[in-house]
């Protein structure tokens, strides 16, 4: 059977021509527009910024059937967010003089594995399972109660961790800045709110959903065939439930400030910080769930040599560049060395295969783009 492809948008619809995408970055129109038509897609929200300054903010296609993606959309952007939290963290670490070379249980003591430390959890290299841990049913305390029984694989020297250990490393940042606020308050108040991220949450109240519910875009998986199955992450219970590692919500001109404001300097207190963040803390193994060299700093992942690893950063990136991927459907990194900040996300989860060639032909096309600007200027 063929791949179904989109219906055709309604009328007042923002499209790839109308959003302003197209003539600011043609290529990577031609690419989200291509996978709309093939059915990977609804739609994607996209943030440029070059040496500086912007050069697309756009929302294109659908959020959900008959709504427009637009630049406000608050999308998924899953293990995105995960260098959020590490930032968080990092700040905390900085500002107490505390080491990442800490053990877990020295912040944790009811935390099983006694040789696990803070960087292991922040580099995948804890040898800890990627397990379900009842999210979003499960309450927060039940979560990290059961993550610090899980037991440690000393065979497994890397495997990136979806989420679990990632609940881990939420509790020490709670516990550190204060257990009578939650991590997604903690969240708002330390990272998103200082610097502008005024539509971005990991973790919202139940009336911050119901009063963003319009906006918030719907998922789909792309079942073989080009069936599409439905998801409810957009849904209530899934949205108030925080996952440091799985469940930041946003828009691209968000996810992109956030990277704006680590090249900037605007965060962390001390440069050496961010380039203790950005430096390979793991690499020259294989990830035992990526099955490849994927080079990992503390929460961001950093280029490879290999255009074809997994969630890396299309084929022109340079070896300076970090950031971070979300599972079938999200990319966002800065390359200091070519002053350019992206972050884009689209709703359609088609498969591992199928996103990792989106990944890469979208992020190839941005750079692709602005190399032809240059040239012409």
């Amino acid at each position: 059977m063929a791949v179904r492809s989109q219906p055709r948008l309604s009328s007042g619809m923002t499209t790839i021509q109308d959003s302003g995408l197209a003539e600011s970055l043609p290529r990577t129109a031609r690419v989200l527009s291509d996978g709309i038509e093939s059915g990977l897609h609804r739609g994607g929200q996209v943030y440029v910024s070059f040496r500086g300054e912007p050069v697309v903010n756009a929302g294109v296609g659908e959020a959900a059937a008959g709504q427009p993606m637009t630049r406000t959309t608050l999308n998924l952007w899953r293990s995105s967010g995960k260098p959020m939290t590490a930032a968080a963290l990092l700040r905390v670490f900085e500002e107490r003089g505390l080491d990442v070379t800490d053990l877990v249980q020295s912040h944790l003591p009811e935390f099983a594995p006694p040789d696990v430390r803070i960087v292991d959890l922040l580099a995948h290299n804890s040898g800890l399972p990627n397990e379900q841990l009842g999210w979003p049913a499960a309450s927060w305390n039940e979560i990290v109660a059961k993550a610090c029984q899980l037991r440690r694989d000393p065979s497994v020297k890397a495997a990136y961790s979806y989420s679990a250990t990632w609940f881990l490393l939420g509790e020490v940042l709670r516990r550190l800045v204060g257990a009578d606020q939650s991590y997604a308050e903690i969240m708002r108040s330390s990272v998103f709110e200082p610097l502008g991220m005024h539509d971005t949450w990991n973790g919202m109240s139940a009336d911050v959903w119901a009063e963003n519910q319009h906006r918030i875009a719907e998922q789909d998986t792309v079942m073989p065939g080009g069936r599409r199955r439905a998801e409810r992450l957009h849904q209530q219970a899934s949205c108030v439930a925080a996952s440091p590692g799985s469940n930041l919500r946003s828009t691209a001109r968000d996810v992109g400030r956030f990277y704006e404001a680590l090249h900037g300097g605007e965060y962390f207190r001390k440069p050496t910080t961010l380039a203790k963040m950005t430096t390979a803390h793991r690499e020259g193994v294989t990830d035992a769930t990526f099955k490849a060299d994927v080079r990992v700093g503390l929460g961001v992942i950093l280029a490879s040599p290999d255009p074809n690893v997994p969630y890396g950063f299309g084929d022109h990136a340079s070896g300076q560049t970090y950031g971070h991927g979300g599972a079938q459907c999200a990319m966002a990194f800065c390359d200091p060395l070519s002053e350019l900040v992206v972050a884009w996300v689209v709703n359609g989860f088609p498969g591992e295969p199928k996103h990792q060639a989106r990944n890469r032909a979208i992020n190839t096309a941005i750079y692709e783009d602005l190399v032809g600007r240059r040239s012409e200027n």
